[in-house]
């Protein structure tokens, strides 16, 4: 299955030494997680995200425990315009890769992203 990014943006892995803390403060719920676990989450599990054409976040999508789909967000700007869709099926899709025992090339729109999260390209 494939989604398109809307013009004007592109998807990307997201830069966790430089942009954790922009994630950080702006999560709803950052109030009730610790900011290292956060942090680890971002490290270690699935995530994506959407940048504007000059580079600057849009909207992030990243794995919880179990990889379960979660926290995905969308700064209030950009909101409207399907991103979070996006972001949220290409999450799900590295998560589908990564799991014990998947077909071999299963669908993944975005391939270079996944590629690059999972250090295959």
């Amino acid at each position: 299955m494939k989604f398109d990014v809307p013009e004007g943006f592109r998807t990307d892995t997201i830069d966790v030494s430089r942009e954790y803390e922009q994630i950080f403060s702006v999560w709803p719920l950052g109030y009730i997680s610790h900011p290292e676990i956060m942090r680890l989450r971002l490290d270690s599990l699935p995530s994506v995200c959407i940048r504007t054409e000059d580079g600057e976040l849009a909207t992030w999508e990243m794995a919880h425990s179990f990889s379960q789909l979660c926290h995905l967000f969308t700064l209030d700007e950009y909101r409207g315009k399907g991103l979070g869709t996006v972001a949220e099926n290409l999450c799900g899709q590295i998560i589908a890769r990564r799991r014990p025992g998947h077909d071999e090339q299963p669908v993944v729109v975005n391939v270079e992203v996944a590629e690059k999260r999972e250090g295959l390209g």
